[in-house]
């Protein structure tokens, strides 16, 4: 069994979706996992109780304390200020981590994690290059055989859980699922971006800070354009990001267009399930091998490309990703 500590358990959909998954065994995202939770932490010390109570598992009483006796730890907890208190014991012990994106309130917080893990050698896995999710892979392998590719369409839906109405989006709902969609560019695109540009499909209040940006934008449609370098593996490449704000979780759809052809209809990359399954088995990979699937560079790229859709919203102008550089 591989033994997996679990930061943030509470209400949050994507850290309340890890013991479900792992412990009550559903077959339709975990398959045959061998990993368990064994110990958690949230910082509403009443959250971890109640999980740990009904899983029979251990609720500690300070996240450093399962950095001594765990294979591997998942961070999902949505304060994205502490991020750098939540991963440097397991940095320090050189614990394998599955970390949510994006996992820092900005850049630099996101640099010195990654630098420090480089120093410690700590394996870290942010997102999947989803190699297990089939129609990601079948998608890439049609576009490097494609000629001339030059545009593509993305959608996503984002913003709001089952439970939850458009009053009650946060900016923790709208990172969860902007980085799905984002992950799955870098999947099929790889990296390379150069510039972004988004804005409300509908008008947009004043807004002061990136949370109340993001807060604002999970209320409205978003459309992103984004343009690769001529040095990314598809030169020159752009499209178009489309984030739909909903009530319920979609899967995500992606349109490539040749200088000749269209890829064959519309492709749907999975279901939720599909893309948290895939992701899954990477981390229990992660925890077993201590193989990064995902270069520590790329990593990096994608936070900045989250925060650059955020920045150009609020500040309405272009964004180039080298801005963002520290």
């Amino acid at each position: 069994m591989i033994r997996a500590g679990l930061i943030g358990c509470g209400k949050d959909v994507f850290g309340g979706m890890w013991l479900p998954i792992l412990n009550r065994g559903s077959q339709e995202v975990s398959g045959q996992s061998e990993m368990r939770v064994v110990a958690v932490w949230d910082h509403d010390a009443n959250a971890a109780v109640a999980a740990a109570s009904e899983y029979k598992i251990e609720a500690v009483d300070n996240f450093s304390e399962m950095a001594t006796r765990l294979d591997g730890v998942i961070v999902t907890d949505g304060d994205l200020h502490r991020y750098a208190d939540y991963v440097t014991p397991f940095i320090k012990a050189g614990i394998p981590m599955f970390l949510r994106l994006p996992f820092a309130s900005d850049v630099a917080m996101a640099e010195r994690i990654l630098d420090c893990a480089r120093k410690e050698e700590a394996p870290l896995i942010s997102v999947s290059p989803l190699y297990f999710a089939q129609s990601v892979a079948e998608l890439r392998r049609k576009v490097q055989l494609a000629q001339n590719i030059q545009t593509f369409i993305a959608t996503g839906s984002y913003g709001c859980t089952h439970e939850s109405s458009q009053d009650s989006v946060d900016v923790d709902g709208f990172y969860t699922n902007t980085a799905r969609v984002i992950s799955i560019l870098f999947s099929v695109f790889g990296g390379d971006i150069d510039l972004i540009q988004s804005h409300a499909a509908c008008s947009m209040k004043g807004t002061a800070t990136m949370e109340e940006g993001a807060v604002q934008a999970g209320k409205e449609n978003t459309l992103v354009y984004m343009r690769y370098k001529d040095g990314a593996q598809y030169p020159g490449l752009q499209g178009i990001l489309q984030l739909l704000s909903t009530t319920r979780y979609e899967t995500c759809r992606l349109n490539v267009f040749g200088q000749n052809e269209i890829l064959p209809d519309t492709d749907v990359i999975g279901s939720v399930e599909g893309i948290h399954s895939a992701v899954l088995k990477e981390i229990e990979s992660l925890f077993k091998t201590r193989h990064e699937p995902v270069p520590k560079k790329l990593m990096l790229e994608m936070i900045k490309t989250i925060f650059a859709i955020r920045i150009s919203y609020l500040e309405k102008r272009e964004v180039y990703l080298e801005e963002l550089n520290c």
